[in-house]
C-alpha cells in the first residue's frame, strides 16, 4: 500500500507539472515597436531599387504581372548578364538566374541593346545585343529563352548575323518571332531579317529567312498592325537618317510610299493608340533632337502633319512612351537632348501628349536609355507606370520609380512604390493620409484623436504623424474575488488574470459544513462506512487541514452512521466539514468558471495530493 500511494503521488505530481507548463503566463506581452513610414511628397514614388544598376536593358511584362529585367550597361563600356524580377504588387525586386546560365548559345550572356519578347507560353525570348568589357564590342548571334516558372535559361540555335539595337516582333499566336535590322559593327547596319520558329521545345530555331529591308537601318521603331509588322525611321550606313517606313506582310517587305514630315530620325518611339493610329514622337538626326510628333495611319499608309504639333520646348531621344488606359493620353518619360552622349544629364519631366498638351509630373531622377512598363495592379488602385533603370550624367541607375497615371488628373497618390486613393490612411500610421497636392502621405494635425490596437492605451492623439500619448486602459471593471483585471496588449481588450493565491475564500462555497466546523450533521451522507474506517480517527486537527481545500466529506462518504465526525473532525482550529472527503471540482463556482479547464484541474489535483498525504499518515 505504501508503494501504491507513493506511485499515485508521483503520478499526480507529474500531472500537476504538465498542467502548470500549459498555464498561460500572467506576464504581459512586450510592446511592438512602431515604425513610421517616410512621408513621400512627390508625384512619382520610389520603389525597391534594382540589385544591379543598368541602362540599355530590357524590361518585359510577364503574364503574372511581374516584370523581368535583363542585361544592359552597368557603366560605360561594360555590360551585364544579370536579371531580376520586379513585383509591382509588393514593390519588391528579386534577382533571378542570369543569361550566362543558358549554355553555349547564350554566351556571352552579358549584353545590352538586345530585345526580349514574351512568347504565348509565358517564356521570354532574348535576341542579339552587344557585349562589352572595356574592349572591342562583340555583336551577339546567340538567342536565349527564359522560363520564369522554372527560373531557367536555355539555348536556342544561333542566327548568322550578330546585331544590336534591332527590333523583334511577335508574328502569331504560335510564338513565331521575326528580328530585323540593327547595328552589326561600329557605324555598320543591316537590313536582314530572320524568323524564329517556336515549337515549345528543343526544336525551336532561327532557320528561316524572312526577306530583307529595302534599306538598312538600326535604332528604328516597330509596331504590329493587321497581321503585318511595320518599321519606321532609323539610321543606316554613312549616317543616313531614314524618313521612310516599311511593312512585312505575307513573307516579304514593302517600302511605303510616304515619308515622315520632318525628315529622317533615329531613336524615335512609336505608340499605337485606341483608334488604330500610331503616335510617333522624338528622336534625333545628326543636328537636331526633335520636340515634335505626328500621327501615322498604317491602314492608309499616311502621316498626318495637320495634327497639332506634340511636344515641349526641349526635344528628347532615348525616352519611352506608353499609352494611359484611363485617359488615352500618351505618357512620355525622360530622354536626353542631342547630341546623344554617354555623359548626358537626362530629362526628368513626364509629359502627357494629348490635343491640349497636358503637363505632367517629374521623375525624382532625370534619366534616359531606361525602360517604362505599364502595369495594372488591382490592390494598388489601378494602372501605374513603372520606370526602371537608365542613365543620368554618365552613370547607370538602379532606381525604380512608380507613377500613378491618373496623377495627371489628380485622383491618386504615389507612395512607397504604390498607388493609393486620395485621403486613404497610411497602413503603418493612422495619423497620415494620402494628399493629392503633396503627392503622398502627410501628417494629420497634432492633437487629432486617433486609435491603435498595438498598445493598451486610450485617449491617444496624433503627434508628428504618429498616434501616441494617452493613458493606460482601466481594466478594474473585469476583476472579481478570484481574478485581477489586465489589458491584453495584443488584442487591446481587458481580460481576467487568475490571482496568485488560488486558495482564497470565495463567495460560493458549495459545501454544507457547519459554521464552526462541526461535520456531524452531513458526514454520514456517504457510503462505504465499514471499508474505509472511522473518519474520526484520521480527522486530525486543523493544523493539517484547510477548509478551503478539503471540502464536503459527503462527496466520498465515511461511516454511514454519522462517522462520529463531531468528536474528532470538528475539534481542531481548521478542520472544517469532514476530513477525508474532497471535491472532484473546485467548490467555488466563480473560480472554476474563470480559471477554465486547466485551473479547475489544478485545484482538483491539489485536493488529491492532500488526501493521499493524509491516507499515508493513517496507514503508518
Amino acid at each position: 500500500m505504501e508503494a501504491r500511494s507513493a506511485g499515485l503521488m508521483r503520478f499526480f505530481l507529474g500531472a500537476l507539472v504538465s498542467f502548470c507548463a500549459a498555464c498561460p503566463s500572467a506576464r504581459r506581452n512586450e510592446p511592438v515597436d512602431r515604425v513610421a513610414s517616410a512621408i513621400v511628397a512627390v508625384g512619382v514614388s520610389a520603389a525597391s531599387p534594382l540589385s544591379v544598376a543598368r541602362s540599355h536593358h530590357t524590361a518585359t511584362l510577364l503574364f503574372d504581372g511581374r516584370i523581368l529585367v535583363c542585361g544592359g550597361y552597368t557603366s560605360i563600356g561594360f555590360t551585364t548578364d544579370a536579371c531580376e524580377i520586379i513585383d509591382p504588387a509588393t514593390s519588391q525586386v528579386v534577382p533571378v538566374a542570369g543569361m550566362s546560365d543558358g549554355g553555349s548559345n547564350c554566351s556571352p550572356g552579358d549584353r545590352a541593346g538586345h530585345t526580349a519578347t514574351l512568347l504565348p507560353d509565358g517564356r521570354v525570348l532574348v535576341t542579339g545585343g552587344v557585349q562589352e568589357n572595356g574592349g572591342t564590342p562583340d555583336w551577339i548571334t546567340g538567342p536565349c529563352r527564359y522560363d520564369p516558372v522554372a527560373n531557367q535559361w536555355t539555348s536556342v540555335p544561333a542566327f548568322t548575323t550578330g546585331r544590336a539595337f534591332h527590333i523583334a516582333s511577335l508574328l502569331n499566336s504560335e510564338g513565331d518571332v521575326i528580328i530585323v535590322g540593327g547595328q552589326t559593327a561600329s557605324n555598320s547596319y543591316t537590313g536582314t531579317c530572320r524568323r524564329y520558329l517556336h515549337d515549345g521545345g528543343v526544336g525551336s530555331r532561327f532557320d528561316l529567312p524572312c526577306g530583307a529591308l529595302t534599306q538598312t537601318r538600326g535604332y528604328h521603331a516597330a509596331f504590329a498592325f493587321d497581321g503585318g509588322v511595320y518599321v519606321v525611321g532609323g539610321v543606316g550606313a554613312s549616317a543616313a537618317y531614314r524618313d521612310t517606313w516599311e511593312v512585312y506582310m505575307d513573307g516579304g517587305w514593302t517600302l511605303g510610299g510616304t515619308t515622315m514630315p520632318d525628315g529622317g530620325r533615329a531613336s524615335l518611339v512609336v505608340e499605337p493608340r485606341g483608334d488604330g493610329t500610331v503616335m510617333v514622337f522624338g528622336g534625333h538626326n545628326a543636328t537636331t533632337t526633335f520636340a515634335t510628333g505626328f500621327m501615322f495611319d498604317p491602314g492608309m499608309g499616311t502621316f498626318s502633319p495637320e495634327q497639332p504639333v506634340l511636344g515641349e520646348d526641349a526635344g528628347r531621344t532615348g525616352h519611352t512612351m506608353n499609352r494611359s488606359p484611363t485617359t488615352d493620353d500618351t505618357i512620355v518619360v525622360g530622354g536626353d537632348v542631342f547630341p546623344f552622349e554617354d555623359g548626358g544629364a537626362g530629362i526628368g519631366s513626364v509629359v502627357a501628349l494629348a490635343a491640349d498638351g497636358d503637363a505632367g509630373r517629374t521623375t525624382a531622377t532625370p534619366r534616359y536609355a531606361h525602360q517604362s512598363v505599364l502595369v495594372n495592379v488591382a490592390d494598388a488602385g489601378g494602372p501605374a507606370l513603372v520606370v526602371i533603370g537608365g542613365r543620368s550624367a554618365g552613370v547607370s541607375l538602379a532606381s525604380v520609380e512608380v507613377m500613378c497615371l491618373d496623377n495627371l488628373a489628380a485622383r491618386r497618390c504615389a507612395v512607397g512604390g504604390r498607388c493609393v486613393a486620395a485621403a486613404s490612411t497610411n497602413p503603418t500610421s493612422v495619423c497620415q493620409i494620402c494628399d493629392i497636392d503633396a503627392g503622398g502621405y502627410v501628417a494629420l494635425p497634432d492633437g487629432t484623436g486617433c486609435a491603435t490596437t498595438e498598445f493598451c492605451r486610450v485617449n491617444l492623439t496624433c503627434t508628428g504623424g504618429l498616434c501616441d500619448g494617452g493613458v493606460p486602459r482601466d481594466c478594474s471593471g473585469v476583476a472579481d474575488e478570484c481574478n485581477d483585471g489586465a489589458c491584453d496588449e495584443v488584442n487591446d481588450v481587458c481580460v481576467k488574470v487568475p490571482k496568485i493565491d488560488a486558495g482564497a475564500a470565495c463567495a460560493d462555497a458549495g459545501s454544507d459544513a457547519g459554521a464552526d466546523g462541526d461535520a456531524g450533521s452531513d458526514a454520514g451522507s456517504g457510503t462505504d462506512a465499514g471499508t474505509d474506517g472511522d473518519a474520526g480517527s484520521d480527522a486530525g486537527a486543523g493544523a493539517d487541514d484547510d477548509a478551503g481545500v478539503v471540502a464536503d466529506a459527503g462527496a466520498v462518504g465515511d461511516a454511514g452512521t454519522g462517522a462520529d465526525a463531531g468528536s474528532d473532525a470538528g475539534a481542531g482550529a481548521g478542520a472544517d466539514a469532514g476530513v477525508r472527503g474532497f471535491s472532484p471540482l473546485p467548490s467555488c463556482a466563480s473560480c472554476s468558471s474563470t480559471l477554465g479547464d486547466g485551473g479547475g484541474a489544478l485545484i482538483w489535483i491539489s485536493n488529491a495530493l492532500i488526501f493521499l498525504s493524509l491516507r499515508r499518515r493513517r496507514r503508518r
